[in-house]
């Protein structure tokens, strides 16, 4: 296992209302960072928004918001409405109300689940989906509904004190329990009249669920996801048929393979809970994950616009037309992959050191020239091909690898990424200005 930080609470909580059910939710990170696209987070079954604190706490600091599911953590507990369909509506709503302008989907479990059905229902919603060990085929082909059912159970059981909950966390995950999960366990727990604590999510809800799950068919949704895609899964399990469990994991991982040859799939030493044995592994890999969701983003957006390519763009160096930035947009996710490719490599020397510095006016304006003939069709799939090269190479990218070229020669990979991050999305909505003018 990597080394795990201390959980980190959530700098804020709210609230959203979907058709009368309050759920609850909580910001990590609102104003560090990148600030697009959000990560948003669907926790697991039996689970709260605090199975991500761990996660939370690893640099850098991407935006998160996290829900907590119907039934779970701080949110109502309504004696229905828990079908997958039902909880994707809970989601989608939530987005919405909260302004999440095409986040990264991070689901694990049943969460994952949750995640994929509203990824393919709804692809102008969600910029990139990240599928965390969640079910990538059929349930009924990992077990039983027999053996479910007493899982479903078997979590519903009640402790005589909460001291015994912690206790019976701690003989569940092993080497991953400490301390700082503490407020994670207790944020799932109700007292009984009688004395004790048992979970939130009720026996009912629970078997809603399950029948829910058992209906569900994620084989062929995995095409349907635009954008990025990965697929973090747990390499242990506690599963007494642990062959058949894995290779079941693994044939669900390769179908979607087929379906989707540019997904990452990544696999963890980690039991199923992978936000808590592995959160800086995964923290790593969600933040590839959302730099090529960025610039898959920009190039969606900008085929979204209608307007007259040949506008002028008062202020603009040297009077660009609407076309010239999208040339210089272009551009600039046309050179992603050479800064990509060659960070970290052996050409940073002290020649390199003694070299002019970047002339950002000089690199535009001849970029853009190259491109005075290109018509604006062409520039979009420059922009396209740009973002789908850049997530090839994105997926094993060392973020902290000093880049060779570019703005920040000499800086990590990450830095660089963030400062054209926030260059797209500012020429963007002067795009999106002049086509509402």
């Amino acid at each position: 296992m990597s080394a795990i930080f201390p959980a980190r609470a959530p700098q804020r909580e709210g609230w959203v209302e979907v058709g009368g059910v309050r759920l609850r939710y909580a910001e990590w990170n609102e104003a560090d960072g990148v600030d697009r696209p959000v990560l948003f987070l669907l926790h697991g079954l039996d689970a709260n928004v605090y199975v991500w604190s761990r996660l939370a706490s690893h640099p850098p600091g991407w935006r998160l918001v996290a829900l907590d599911q119907r039934g779970h953590g701080g949110s109502e507990h309504p004696a229905a409405g828990y079908s997958v369909q039902s909880v994707v509506a809970d989601a989608v709503a939530a987005i919405r109300q909260l302004g999440l302008q095409r986040p990264v989907l991070v689901g694990h479990s049943w969460g994952g689940a949750i995640a994929l059905e509203l990824a393919a229902a709804h692809p102008e919603l969600v910029s990139a989906l990240a599928f965390v060990d969640g079910p990538a085929a059929d349930v009924a082909g990992a077990m039983t509904l027999e053996v479910a059912a007493a899982q479903m159970l078997d979590g519903a059981r009640g402790y005589s004190a909460v001291e015994a909950a912690f206790a019976a966390q701690e003989r569940y995950l092993g080497q991953a329990w400490g301390m700082d999960l503490i407020p994670f366990v207790e944020r799932s727990l109700r007292q009984l009249p009688e004395g004790g604590v048992t979970s939130k999510l009720t026996l009912e809800a629970r078997l809603e669920i399950l029948s829910s799950m058992y209906e569900y068919r994620p084989a062929e949704l995995f095409s349907q996801v635009q954008g990025p895609l990965l697929l973090s899964l747990a390499a242990w399990t506690r599963e007494t048929k642990a062959e058949v469990f894995l290779g079941w994991k693994r044939a669900a991982a390769a179908h979607v393979q087929e379906q989707r040859s540019d997904s990452w799939v990544r696999w963890y030493e980690s039991h199923h809970e992978v936000t808590l044995f592995q959160p800086g592994r995964l923290a790593a890999d969600l933040e590839r994950l959302a730099f090529a969701a960025a610039y898959s983003d920009l190039a969606h957006q900008v085929e979204r616009l209608e307007l007259d390519w040949q506008t002028p763009l008062i202020g603009e160096q040297e009077a660009w037309t609407a076309k010239d930035l999208l040339a210089h947009l272009a551009s600039t996710q046309t050179s992603l992959s050479h800064l990509v490719l060659t960070a970290g490599a052996q050409l940073w020397s002290e020649a390199a050191e003694e070299a002019p510095p970047f002339d950002a006016d000089r690199w535009n304006a001849s970029q853009v020239g190259r491109r005075r003939q290109t018509t604006p069709d062409e520039l979009m799939e420059e922009l396209s091909a740009g973002a789908r090269r850049a997530t090839e190479l994105l997926s094993t990218a060392d973020l902290e690898a000093p880049t060779t070229a570019g703005p920040l020669p000499g800086q990590p990979l990450r830095k660089t990424l963030q400062l054209l991050v926030r260059h797209g999305y500012d020429h963007l909505r002067r795009l999106q200005a002049v086509a509402q003018a």
